[in-house]
C-alpha cells in the first residue's frame, strides 16, 4: 500500500491511496506500567506500544492522549534522530495502513532536507514492527518496503497540480508561476516554481524555511495571558485551551478567554512571515501568478496574509496539503517507472 506521511513539529498527518486519513499532535510521552485508559471525548487518545518479534520495547501516550499527559514535542535540530520520529511513523502507518508493506512517501523541513533526507530514509526504510493500538482495537505489522523522502512545502505543489495517483489534475496551475507558503508548528517553508526558457522549474533561490511559526503565536497568547494572570501559564495549558476548550483557560479558579488574543496575534505572526517572504524572493513575488497557503497555519492566518500578498490562495484541506502532495508525486514516480521514463 502507498502511504504518505508527513511529520511535522506540531502535528503528525497521513493519508493512504484509498484516500484515508490520519492528523494527531506530534507529541509522545512515556505510559508508566498498565497506565490507565483515557475515556471520553473526541480526542485522539492512541495507547500505543510496539513489538519487536513479540517483545515489547515501548509503551506509549502519542497524540491527544500524549498532550493530557503532559508529554512533549521532542524536536532539536537533528531531525532524523530524534527519538519520537519512528514511534510517529508507525503509529500513522498503523493507523491508516493494511496488512501489506508500505511504500512510504515522507516529508522533511526545508531547513533540514539537504543535510538529513538519506539519514531519514535509511532509518525509516528499516522500519519493521508490530504496533497495538488499544481502545481502538488496532494492532499491525509495520513494514516499509520503500521510501521516497520530500521537501515540505514541495508537498503542497505537487497535491495542487496532481491527483494521488500522479495525475494532472489542474494544468492551469502547472503552466503558472507559483509560489507556496506552508506554516507550520514551529516552520514556515516556502518555494517557487517559475517559469523559464525550459519551462517550468524550482527557483533555488526563492526556496527557504523559516525557524518560526504558530508556535510563535501561542508563546504570544501565553505572554499576554501571563500578563493578565499575573502567573507563569505553562506553555501546553495555553495549548489545551486553544485546542479543545475553545480558548477558555482554568486557572486558580478563574477563567480567561484566549480567543480575544488570537485576532491580534495572529495577525503579528503573519505580518512576521509576509515581512520574511518579502526579504527572501524580494521583487520576484510580483511575478508570481498565485502563492499557495498551505500547513496547520494556513487557515488561520491566511485573511492576514491575503491583505498583503494579493495573490494569495488558500489550499484545500491546508493541513493534509503536503501529505496528499507526497502522495501525488510518489505516484508520478511510480506512473513514470511504469512507463519505463
Amino acid at each position: 500500500m502507498r502511504i504518505a506521511v508527513d511529520v511535522g513539529f506540531g502535528y503528525t498527518k497521513a493519508v493512504n491511496e484509498a484516500g484515508k486519513m490520519v492528523s494527531f499532535p506530534s507529541i509522545v510521552a512515556p505510559r508508566a506500567g498498565g497506565g490507565i485508559d483515557i475515556m471520553g471525548g473526541d480526542q485522539d487518545d492512541y495507547l500505543v506500544s510496539l513489538y519487536s518479534q513479540g517483545v515489547r520495547f515501548g509503551s506509549y501516550y502519542i497524540g491527544d492522549a500524549g498532550l493530557i499527559n503532559n508529554g512533549t514535542r521532542a524536536w532539536d535540530e537533528n531531525f532524523a534522530q530524534n527519538r519520537n520520529l519512528k514511534t510517529l511513523v508507525a503509529t500513522a502507518l498503523a493507523l491508516v495502513g493494511d496488512r501489506t508493506p508500505v511504500s512510504l512517501a515522507v516529508g522533511l523541513p526545508m531547513a533540514y532536507y539537504r543535510n538529513q533526507k538519506e539519514e531519514v530514509k535509511d532509518g525509516l526504510a528499516a522500519l519493521d514492527m508490530d504496533v497495538l493500538i488499544e481502545k481502538h482495537q488496532i494492532r499491525r505489522t509495520v513494514m516499509v518496503k520503500d521510501i521516497v523522502v520530500y521537501p515540505q512545502g514541495a508537498g503542497v505543489y505537487y497535491g495542487a497540480v496532481l491527483t494521488p495517483a500522479g495525475e494532472i489534475k489542474d494544468i492551469e496551475l502547472m503552466q503558472q508561476s507559483v509560489g507556496v507558503i506552508d506554516i507550520g508548528h514551529r516552520t514556515t517553508d516556502v518555494m517557487a516554481m517559475s517559469r523559464g526558457r525550459k519551462g517550468l522549474t524550482p527557483r533555488e533561490d526563492m526556496i527557504g524555511g523559516f525557524d518560526y511559526g504558530m508556535n510563535a503565536a501561542i508563546k504570544q497568547i501565553k505572554a499576554m495571558v501571563d500578563k493578565v494572570s499575573q502567573a507563569n501559564i505553562p506553555i501546553y495549558w495555553v495549548e489545551q485551551a486553544l485546542t479543545w476548550n475553545q480558548g477558555i483557560l482554568e486557572y486558580k479558579g478563574k477563567r480567561y478567554n484566549l480567543k480575544k488574543f488570537e485576532t491580534q496575534v495572529y495577525a503579528q505572526v503573519a505580518e512576521l512571515i509576509v515581512a520574511s517572504v518579502k526579504q527572501k524572493w524580494g521583487q520576484e513575488l510580483d511575478r508570481l501568478s498565485v502563492i499557495l497557503i498551505a500547513g496547520g497555519g494556513g487557515s488561520a492566518l491566511y485573511p492576514f496574509l491575503k491583505v498583503e500578498l494579493e495573490m494569495a490562495k488558500l489550499v484545500q484541506d491546508p493541513g493534509f496539503a503536503n501529505a496528499q502532495g507526497f502522495l501525488a508525486a510518489q505516484g508520478l514516480s511510480f506512473k513514470q517507472a511504469a512507463a519505463g521514463n
